[in-house]
């Protein structure tokens, strides 16, 4: 439970954030990112340095301090990022190493949790691969084109995508941050089973013994039920003595 704990609601004590939240958050910030310059890069007045810094932002954003392709993509001396400064793939990788410390108890949600943090990474490697290539390393024409292709892998990584059209997004090359914190929720969840019903045995397979009901409740209830209804008489004759002799004060009167 500490690990589901850890991937769903409580990182550090009193966060209130998992590791899985923390990945949806960080993926949200960059497809914040992503879409504001996709929205503007084929506009005249948008310019290649713009379009440079925004995904120096996105690739660091994804890899963290730690990863590879952490640089001055724009080469304007300093290293931006987008989001919480620790990286996607870092809280992905994080989810993937907790799922498989929660046991094996949870294993059916624990394996498609990593399954789906996994495909996530994919999506944000494709997105770097396509920003590094196309953007930052192509011509004009085709770095404004690929923006575009950029936000869309970001978007994969996070929300997934239904790649084979079967109304369900899960696994590798489908599922995203989203579809990884399902399961890391459902390794919480109980699945309560039927038990086997037991009936009493008939006269004839008892050997000819009736089999009697075990007795249940208390002999005293019969009895506070009869004072009950007597102490109601008792109440309804005294009050309505009461009410005859008020009747007759007053006609007297």
């Amino acid at each position: 439970m500490t690990h589901i704990r850890h991937l769903t609601t409580d990182l550090s004590p009193g966060s209130g954030k998992g590791i899985t939240t923390r990945l949806i958050e960080q993926l949200e910030a960059l497809q914040g990112e992503a879409k504001a310059i996709a929205d503007i890069a084929n506009n005249s007045l948008t310019t290649i340095a713009e379009i440079n810094k925004s995904m120096e932002r996105i690739i660091n954003g994804i890899e963290g301090p730690g990863g590879d392709n952490y640089a001055d993509h724009d080469g304007d001396g300093t290293i931006e990022e987008a989001g919480d400064g620790v990286g996607a793939i870092s809280h992905a990788n994080d989810a993937i190493t907790h799922a498989g410390l929660a046991g094996s108890a949870v294993q059916l949600h624990g394996d498609l949790a990593k399954v789906n943090a996994q495909s996530s990474i994919d999506f944000m490697t494709m997105a770097t691969d396509k920003a590094i290539a196309d953007v930052l390393g192509g011509s004009e024409t085709i770095a404004r084109l690929s923006v575009g292709q950029v936000a869309g892998l970001i978007d994969n990584a996070l929300n997934g995508r239904d790649a084979d059209v079967d109304g369900v997004i899960a696994g590798p090359d489908e599922a995203g941050a989203v579809q990884a914190y399902r399961e890391a929720q459902l390794m919480a969840t109980y699945s309560l089973t039927g038990g086997e019903i037991v009936t009493a045995p008939t006269e004839e397979e008892n050997g000819g013994t009736v089999v009697q009901p075990p007795v249940t409740g208390d002999s005293s209830v019969p009895l506070l039920a009869q004072i009950g209804v007597t102490t109601s008489l008792v109440f309804l004759v005294v009050g309505g003595l009461l009410v005859l002799s008020a009747r007759r004060s007053r006609q007297r009167v």
